[in-house]
């Protein structure tokens, strides 16, 4: 893997904040290895964040936002809850790279270097600072070898965490990995019925959450594209502004840059199928 210098993370967001994009994304392939291979150890992710953030808020902070990509639980500890808690850009919202609410699981995918329970005690402190934010997760059941108590594991872990909304899937046997010559491969049917009794119990959370996002006197949404009528809340919301077209302040000053212009301050209107209907303020 190669880590990114800080420094040179800083001028490309500067180069994109100054060309009018208002949304960034921190990512990369496994957050929880950065800085690893930098000199003397290098920072870590979160001294990344706080650097991006020391650097880039004085100017931006209200203006833009920073939103982070997939993370491991096991980054998320009281370093983390430091940096976002005092963080004036980062989004409230995080997507976690979950996969398995067992620990057996876990283990046999390899990923037994973190456990699932502490998750509860993070985002119970992570209220404390955003008492509103958006999760996320990743999750995959039907991995070889998961009996019917791992899976009930997974399913009541999906209950306890207070997820937004979460991208589901049924274990894909691919030839040429470690899991697919595994003991105790699932049948299909197996898989797809246990993949939509998770999306079932997500669905259920997703709707209470956009519904509590009514409550909002405003929201703040990044345009997508050039007309500009759909885009994210900091909550990691869909959000279709009513018109059918952006509000012409923000399209004058977007420039021609899909997701450029303005972060747009929206009320929320009504829940649709895949979010929010919104109108400018």
């Amino acid at each position: 893997f190669r880590s990114r210098d800080p420094r040179e993370a800083l001028a490309e967001a500067r180069r994109l904040l100054d060309a009018g994009f208002r949304e960034l994304i921190v990512s990369g392939v496994n957050l929880r290895q950065y800085g690893r291979d930098l000199p003397g150890g290098g920072p870590d992710f979160w001294d990344m964040l706080a650097f991006l953030e020391r650097e880039l808020a004085p100017q931006w902070a209200g203006r833009a936002r920073l939103r982070i990509s997939s993370l491991e639980p096991g980054q998320l500890g009281e370093r983390a809850l430091d940096v976002l808690a005092e963080s004036r850009l980062v989004a409230p919202q995080l997507h976690l790279s979950l996969q398995s609410g067992s620990p057996g699981v876990l283990r046999r995918m390899g990923r037994g270097h973190y456990r699932p329970e502490p998750l509860l005690g993070f985002v119970r402190e992570l209220a404390e600072a955003w008492p509103l934010f958006g999760l996320g997760a990743d999750i995959l059941t039907g991995f070889p070898g998961e009996t019917d108590a791992e899976f009930g594991e997974t399913l009541d872990f999906v209950g306890a965490l207070p997820l937004t909304y979460a991208h589901v899937f049924p274990y894909s046997r691919r030839p040429g990995t470690p899991a697919a010559v595994m003991e105790g491969q699932l049948p299909q049917e197996v898989k797809k019925r246990r993949a939509a009794e998770l999306r079932g119990a997500v669905a259920v959370k997703k709707a209470v959450f956009l519904q509590r996002l009514l409550d909002e006197p405003q929201l703040l949404v990044a345009p997508e594209g050039a007309r500009g009528v759909k885009g994210v809340c900091e909550y990691y919301a869909e959000c279709r502004l009513t018109g059918g077209r952006r509000p012409a302040a923000q399209a004058a000053q977007g420039g021609e840059h899909a997701g450029s212009g303005d972060l747009v301050a929206v009320r929320p209107l009504a829940v649709e199928r895949d979010g929010l209907l919104v109108e400018a303020m």
